[in-house]
């Protein structure tokens, strides 16, 4: 014990706390990792039972006053458990770590810079971002806690929390759609990005999973789950290979949507590491700034409601002359009205996204991107009519029966269409595939008044009948009496 009027000791001995040592296997290639363990070495090298000759670990620091922002090993400073770093290893490693075991720890804090930041559950267990079971939540200022969907809401955070997977890429795990990237899960020893859009920096407050059932959420009690915005929408367009690999973007409308960059509805894409060709869709945006620089690609892109929009899609794909599919649902959630059309540019070819959910396309040779736009359409006070229908026979020479005849209608809107000639109630002519699209304006088809067998019908009383289906699901139908003179 220290005797009053002796002098104060030079130096505190500390006693580290009990030491743990746990094992993973790490993939070949260039991944975001995390450890679950505070380690004793402050070597990376040596805490990963790694070359370091060859041992690639990066960090991005946003305050780094270079233009490339990320410091590498060995200037890495001692790894805290809580952030992530890039990594790519030449093969397989089998990392056996020993330090101090954080899963008995209650709440980790962990303070983040402005920009954005690599982070990483401290903990060897999934970290839940669902509202009914979160993990993380954030203090500003040490200010009370909050939720990451009011800490986005009150634009500390960018909307977002980006994962990395060798195949798609950049995957926000809070809309993923990729099986290798669960949703709204932070899995161990994983890493991945986040922006924070406070000046002053935020901190992250991860709490322990292992006592999720019995603590109470550390949210402020004004935090409630998002109510629905009347007329907003948000649909996944997916891309995906012919080995099942995806990549995901959104795209949607609500009332907080705008044509320019908001924080939190539009995610950007993190800083790239690698520059291997992955699997990509997104939504690039030259003219937008995100208070980080202007111009970049994002991963979701959400415009006004109830407004004319465009999207400009652009796709990578790591393959050409392979089969690619884009893929989308829920456009039966879309307002009433709605319609949407999918273009892709290389073609002209025009898909209506309400009737249709996929369009396939083959990259040509040497082709690793592809440009596409979805128009979004608002609800118009028109509806789904057919007018002005009539048979015209054809002229035929004097003293002979005309032997066809054409058939002219109007649409009021785009529509699939299906033309048939019925008999006492049978139909005995299908003009048109069920289902043939049609376009608003004047439509013709010519009938060689013959049945569906190519027999000439005899003369004598029919009826021509038009049935339509717009891509938002409105129906309408025309008839009209016809009578053949032989």
């Amino acid at each position: 014990p220290h005797r009053a009027g002796a002098p104060a000791p030079i130096f505190k001995f500390v006693v580290p706390g009990p030491t743990d040592t746990i094992n993973h296997v790490f993939q070949a290639g260039p991944q975001m990792i995390s450890l679950p363990i505070k380690p004793l070495s402050g070597d990376m090298a040596k805490t990963l039972g790694a070359d370091p000759k060859t041992l690639l670990l990066a960090q991005y620091r946003q305050d780094l006053p270079t233009a490339d922002k990320y410091q590498r090993y060995p200037s890495l400073p001692a790894y805290q458990p809580g952030y992530g770093l890039w990594s790519s290893f030449n093969l397989n490693l089998n990392a056996v770590v020993t330090g101090q075991r954080t899963d008995v720890e209650k709440d980790i804090s962990v303070p983040l810079l402005f920009g954005w930041n690599q982070i990483g559950t401290p903990y060897n267990n999934d970290v839940g971002l669902n509202a009914t079971a979160a993990d993380i939540s954030f203090s500003y200022l040490g200010g009370d806690t909050i939720s990451l969907a009011d800490a986005i809401s009150s634009g500390y955070v960018a909307a977002g929390i980006i994962a990395f997977s060798p195949t798609s890429g950049y995957v926000d795990i809070l809309k993923s759609v990729d099986t290798s990237v669960p949703k709204n899960t932070m899995e161990p020893w994983k890493g991945y990005w986040i922006r924070v859009t406070a000046t002053e920096g935020i901190t992250i407050i991860y709490s322990n999973p292992s006592n999720r059932s019995a603590r109470a959420l550390k949210v402020s009690r004004s935090s409630s789950a998002p109510s629905r915005e009347p007329g907003a929408w948000s649909i996944p367009l997916v891309l995906r290979d012919s080995n099942g690999a995806v990549s995901g973007a959104v795209f949607g409308q609500s009332g907080r949507g705008a044509d320019t960059f908001v924080p939190s509805l539009d995610t950007a894409s993190p800083p790239p590491f690698s520059r291997a060709a992955t699997l990509a869709v997104r939504f690039p945006h030259n003219d937008w700034s995100t208070g980080m620089g202007v111009g970049g690609d994002f991963l979701s892109d959400i415009r006004r409601a109830g407004t004319h929009s465009e999207w400009n899609v652009t796709v990578s794909v790591p393959q050409a002359r392979q089969a690619y599919t884009l893929t989308w649902n829920d456009t039966a959630k879309l307002p009433k009205g709605t319609r949407l059309t999918l273009v892709d540019r290389s073609n002209g070819s025009r898909i209506q996204m309400n009737s249709e959910s996929n369009y396939a396309f083959t990259p040509a040779q040497n082709e690793i991107t592809r440009s596409f736009q979805i128009v979004a359409e608002p609800r118009s006070a028109s509806h789904l009519f057919i007018r002005n229908l009539s048979v015209e026979r054809s002229q035929s020479a004097p003293g002979r029966a005309a032997s066809s005849a054409v058939i002219h209608y109007e649409l009021s809107a785009d529509a699939q269409t299906t033309v048939e000639i019925r008999l006492g109630g049978t139909v005995v002519r299908h003009l048109t595939a069920s289902g043939r699209a049609a376009q608003s304006g004047v439509n013709q088809i010519v009938w060689d008044l013959r049945d569906d067998q190519g027999r000439g019908l005899p003369g004598g009383p029919y009826v021509l009948e038009i049935s339509a289906k717009s891509t938002e699901g409105e129906r309408t139908r025309s008839i009209l009496p016809v009578i053949i003179t032989r």
